[in-house]
C-alpha cells in the first residue's frame, strides 16, 4: 500500500522509455499496454478490461 512515507515511482516520458529502464534495472516494475509488450521483460500479471 502507498503510504506517502516514501518517494514516489518514477514517471518517465513514454512506455518505450519505461521497457528500457525496467529491462535495465533489477527488480523494477512497470505497467504498460499489453500491445507493448517485448521480449525483455517479464510479465506479471494481465488486467483485461
Amino acid at each position: 500500500m502507498l503510504s506517502g512515507e516514501r518517494d514516489p515511482p518514477e514517471s518517465l516520458a513514454s512506455e518505450e522509455d519505461m521497457l528500457k529502464k525496467v529491462a535495465e534495472t533489477s527488480g523494477a516494475v512497470g505497467s504498460i499496454k499489453k500491445d507493448n509488450v517485448v521480449k525483455d521483460v517479464k510479465i506479471l500479471l494481465i488486467i483485461e478490461d
